[in-house]
């Protein structure tokens, strides 16, 4: 299970609004469409609120394991298989277009192959959208972090 910690900024309905601190884990993360950054440090995370926790609650949010390797094999291994598979083909079908050096075809191809397995990834995460075990969850409730004394 994928793991962060954050604190609730707000509370929409049976959902909630969760600033994450930025870890090196998120330039790898391919659940970019629940997230939205707030600076380069923080980030904004919508999370379904089975716990019913509260604005200003720490949190720990989880996405489980399955649903988080489908999103990152549909963002990045698929593309990468349709542009190898689209420039294989473009090579061997470019002597038949009359083209004596390939590259030129099956870059093309390779290319127009990348960037429809993208838009492909873009409707499937756009459906992944309405299905709940593809959001990331609150899955514990966290002490609050003790306030630092401002006694002087």
């Amino acid at each position: 299970m994928v793991t962060e910690t954050g604190v609730i900024k707000e509370i929409r309905g049976d959902k909630a609004l969760v600033v994450v601190q930025r870890g090196s884990q998120c330039s790898h993360c391919s659940s970019h469409g629940a997230c939205s950054t707030m600076n380069k440090k923080e980030m904004m995370v919508e999370v379904i609120n089975d716990l019913h926790a509260r604005t200003g609650d720490q949190v720990e949010i989880s996405l489980p394991t399955g649903s988080f390797l489908k999103m990152s094999l549909m963002v990045y291994f698929v593309p990468v298989i349709a542009l190898v598979v689209g420039a294989v083909v473009g090579g061997e079908l470019a002597p038949s277009w009359g083209y004596e050096d390939p590259t030129l075809v099956a870059a093309s191809l390779g290319g127009a192959a990348m960037v429809a397995a993208f838009l492909l990834a873009n409707r499937f995460d756009r459906g992944l959208a309405s299905r709940s075990e593809y959001w990331p969850r609150i899955t514990r409730l966290l002490p609050a972090s003790p306030q630092p004394c401002d006694n002087k």
